[in-house]
């Protein structure tokens, strides 16, 4: 049967047509994926800010506005994605990856001014790291795999046919 592509040879409107957000999937598997893309749109903004305070970047923004931004997540997530990012505990330990200030004149205006604390993220990523490598591990002892099998191995394990689907595609 004849299949009609309608995008051009590798293509989808999907993929990356669009500035993409990357993040570690280390970071997003120890403490969430939106948290971990929250902290990326936030270090692009920092990254582009004029706004200093006590000699560091600050963004403000009005939750609404991150809404804005985070679009892919509804406003009610978007303000627990940012209360766990105030107050993070992971092993025992608390966190306060994100810092939330008003620097407005007026106090009780809803724009609020966000930072990454870059001390506290330093204390967070070995453990992270640590967190990754066990989590590897328990997939691949799951799947009776060595600790050092390859990528292709570990295909393997799951798509046991991979030989018969690759000679249906050539």
């Amino acid at each position: 049967m004849y299949k009609v592509n309608r995008f051009p040879s590798g293509s989808n409107p999907l993929l990356i047509q669009e500035q993409p957000i990357q993040f570690l999937p280390t970071l997003g598997g120890y403490i969430g994926v939106n948290e971990a893309l929250f902290l990326q749109k936030l270090q692009e903004e920092l990254s582009c800010s004029h706004l200093y305070v006590g000699g560091e970047r600050w963004v403000r923004c009005t939750l609404d506005e991150w809404n804005l931004e985070c679009f892919w997540m509804a406003k009610r997530t978007l303000q627990r994605v940012i209360q766990h990012l105030r107050s993070l505990k992971l092993d025992g330990q608390e966190f306060h990856l994100l810092k939330v200030e008003c620097h407005e004149a007026n106090p009780f205006s809803s724009i609020k001014w966000y930072s990454i604390d870059y001390d506290e993220f330093e204390c967070l990523l070995p453990m992270a790291e640590k967190f990754a490598v066990a989590r590897r591990e328990e997939l691949l002892r799951k799947r009776n795999l060595p600790l050092d099998s390859t990528h292709e191995e570990r295909l393997r394990s799951v798509c046991p046919n991979l030989d018969d689907l690759v000679s249906q595609i050539s």
